[in-house]
């Protein structure tokens, strides 16, 4: 996905290999990208999926960071996955809220950065691990259904954390400021 700004209003859904630009992509309405299993969508810049009403990203495939090293790759929608997401380098964005559902993986590489900067919900045996670091800017970190997550990344908090039910296991630096 490339070669300049893109508006998005309707459903994309991405069955195969998908790289992107970081040209902006704004997501209006109830605009949603669905990164389907077995695709993979990959970025090497940084870039915006901006958000100007309920727009979702469902990556139930591979979403794969790496690059882009002096800025950010942002996304404004509310990002659900049930999938797998590798910031193998650079810095990813979460700014529109979302998940990590039952299972789902987020790998944060040595040179990765994983920033949440709204609420977050983590699902029973979702996993965040890696040599990276993950910080939560605000919003709530939260757990409500029973068993056990563990986070095996390096973790900042600088919002809310929530267990309601379960637990959540930092197996890795944690720092709550």
């Amino acid at each position: 996905i490339g070669g300049g700004a893109k508006g998005l209003a309707g459903e994309l859904a991405l069955a195969g290999n998908t790289t992107w630009d970081g040209s902006q992509i704004s997501a209006g309405g109830t605009g949603k990208i669905k990164n389907e299993t077995g695709a993979v969508f990959s970025t090497s810049a940084d870039g915006t999926i901006a958000n100007s009403g309920s727009a979702v990203f469902l990556n139930q495939g591979t979403f794969l960071k790496s690059g882009g090293a002096t800025g950010v790759t942002q996304i404004q929608a509310r990002f659900e996955n049930s999938g797998t997401v590798n910031v193998n380098s650079g810095k990813l964005q979460l700014s529109g809220g979302g998940k990590n559902s039952a299972n789902a993986a987020i790998i944060v590489g040595a040179a990765g950065q994983l920033e949440i900067s709204s609420d977050w919900e983590l699902s029973v045996n979702s996993e965040l691990k890696g040599d990276g670091i993950g910080r939560l800017m605000n919003g709530t970190y939260q757990k409500s259904i029973g068993g056990t997550t563990t986070v095996e990344v390096a973790f900042t908090n600088n919002g809310g954390l929530h267990v309601a039910a379960g637990a959540i296991v930092f197996a890795s630096t944690f720092a709550n400021n």
